[in-house]
C-alpha cells in the first residue's frame, strides 16, 4: 500500500512536504498498531508511505524527522520518541511484528488475532 501511496504523490506531483502534510491529517491509520518505544500510538503507515516516496525519487531520507515535519507545517515533536531517523522507524516497527503487513487476508478487517471470536 505504502508504494501506492507513493506513486500517487507522485502523480499528483506533490512534494515531499506536501505528502507528509497530507499523511498527518489521517489520525486514525494506525490506531490498532503496535507503537515504538516512547511513542502514544504507531506512526508506520506515515513513516512507511514517507519512506517508499524517498526511495522512489532517489531522494536520501531524513536523519531527524522532526524538523522535516516541522518544515511541512507538522508538529510532530511531542509524539515522537527517540527514534527519529525515517528508515530506522520503520525498520523498528516492522520488527515490532506488525500483524497487519505481514498477515493481510488471514485477520478480518483490522482485527487481530487475539480479538477473534471475541464478537461472538
Amino acid at each position: 500500500m505504502a508504494e501506492i501511496d507513493a506513486l500517487v504523490a507522485d502523480l499528483y506531483g506533490l512534494s515531499e512536504e506536501d505528502f507528509v502534510y497530507f499523511l498527518t491529517i489521517f489520525p486514525i491509520l494506525d490506531r490498532d498498531w503496535p507503537a515504538l518505544p516512547g511513542e502514544p500510538k504507531s506512526f508506520i503507515t506515515r513513516d512507511l508511505a514517507l519512506l517508499e516516496l524517498f526511495k522512489r525519487r532517489g531522494k536520501p531520507t531524513s536523519e531527524d524527522i522532526v524538523p522535516f515535519f516541522a518544515a511541512a507545517g507538522a508538529d510532530i515533536s511531542c509524539v515522537t520518541g527517540p527514534v527519529r531517523n525515517l528508515a530506522e522507524r520503520v525498520a523498528q516497527a516492522q520488527a515490532l511484528g506488525d500483524w497487519r503487513t505481514s498477515r493481510v487476508g488471514e485477520v478480518g478487517l483490522g482485527r487481530r488475532e487475539s480479538e477473534e471470536g471475541e464478537d461472538e
